[in-house]
C-alpha cells in the first residue's frame, strides 16, 4: 500500500465508499456512536 493516489470522486467509486464508510463506523469507529447511530 505504498502507491496511493488522490482523485476526484468518480461515480464509479460509489460501492466501494459506501463499503468504507460502512466499516469505519461500525468496526473501526464504533466507540464513537452510538448503538441507534450505528443502526440508522
Amino acid at each position: 500500500m505504498n502507491n496511493i493516489q488522490i482523485r476526484n470522486y468518480q461515480p464509479g467509486d460509489f460501492q466501494q465508499l459506501c463499503a468504507i464508510f460502512i466499516r469505519a463506523v461500525t468496526m473501526t469507529a464504533s466507540q464513537h456512536y452510538s448503538p441507534q447511530q450505528i443502526a440508522a
